[in-house]
């Protein structure tokens, strides 16, 4: 099992790329063959632990490192690009695609990445990201995919496994962690920016409604949440609400689902296809995610929307939600 693989990129051009590339093309070829035959139809402990059995299957698994090997620099020469890996060993330093490229034909049923893209640069790491996602639909194999990084499991994983203090807190698509997590913290870690939550009580004012605890924030809930909030009338619980679910009225038609906020503009962030709205709610920081159609001013008040439909609510004791 390979764990903790970190990643440079090195860059060579002109002349000096065509050399370099040939001479890692043939010295890789050459290596391995020498491996196989020298080592009179078996070679052990390459790579700290890659090691292949008395058989005619080590002739196939030479030609796939060497193949592998081939292709890397082949590839690199072609994009002015060398993608170098770096083994948690201060005595290897071996291509990414060679360690992909032995563990594949070797065919194993599971593969296990421990962060593997954690020290790329944003480009390289959404590159790097449709690649491992190519790869895992084209060998139909089980992966486990370690990451602290919430895009890495929303955009790869069929399943998503959130962990907390090495305990399980949801396991579940990522859609459905998504929309419904099973707790504050998975709320709260899975999305970016993340979910706001404040404090409150559910109060019965001809109809449900949460309030603030300092009054800031009122919100008519309608029938909608009656048989799930019934029973913590004038009960103090966490409500959640993500930043895409807080609209701007001068860009959005107001719908039946729609309440009212009055929000003082403290930081205006334009993000190019969207805009952050950074504004308090009872001394709490909120974030609102609104279309790039204007650039509110900083210091501004503006009318906000909040959609009830879209509303979380949490046990302030578990965390779990309600």
């Amino acid at each position: 099992m390979l764990t903790g693989i970190n990643y440079i990129g090195v860059v060579f051009g002109g002349a000096v790329q065509n050399v370099v590339t040939w001479i890692m093309i043939a010295s890789i070829i050459i290596l391995f063959f020498l491996l196989l035959f020298l080592g009179h139809g078996s070679f052990h402990n390459l790579s700290n632990g890659f090691a292949f059995p008395h058989s005619g299957g080590n002739i196939i698994s030479a030609i796939g490192l060497a193949l592998a090997g081939a292709f890397w620099a082949y590839d690199g020469w072609n994009n002015g690009t060398f993608i170098a890996g770096e083994v948690k060993n201060p005595q290897r330093n071996v291509p990414l695609s060679l360690l992909y490229g032995t563990a594949i034909v070797r065919k194993p049923k599971v593969f296990l990445f421990d962060e593997p893209l954690s020290n790329l640069d944003a480009k390289l790491r959404v590159q790097m990201r449709t690649e491992i996602s190519k790869l895992h639909h084209s060998l139909q194999a089980t992966m486990i995919y370690v990451t602290h990084d919430q895009t890495e499991a929303m955009t790869m994983g069929d399943k998503i496994v959130v962990m907390k203090d090495g305990i399980v807190n949801q396991l579940d698509s990522p859609l459905n962690v998504y929309n419904f997590p099973s707790n504050k913290f998975v709320a709260g870690f899975i999305g970016s920016p993340s979910m706001n939550f404040i404090e409150g009580k559910i109060l019965s004012e001809g109809g449900l409604c949460f309030k603030s605890s300092k009054g800031n924030l009122n919100l008519n809930l309608g029938s909608s949440y009656d048989k799930r909030l019934n029973g913590y009338l004038n009960k103090v619980i966490w409500l959640g609400i993500r930043p895409e679910d807080i609209y701007d009225s001068s860009s959005t038609t107001k719908r039946p689902s729609f309440n009212e906020h009055e929000a003082n503009l403290e930081v205006v962030e334009p993000m190019g296809n969207e805009i952050f709205l950074y504004f308090p709610v009872d001394g709490i920081q909120f974030t609102a995610r609104i279309p790039a159609r204007e650039k509110p001013q900083p210091g501004a008040k503006r009318l906000l929307y909040f959609d009830i439909d879209k509303l979380h609510f949490f046990d302030t004791e578990s965390e779990l939600a309600l």
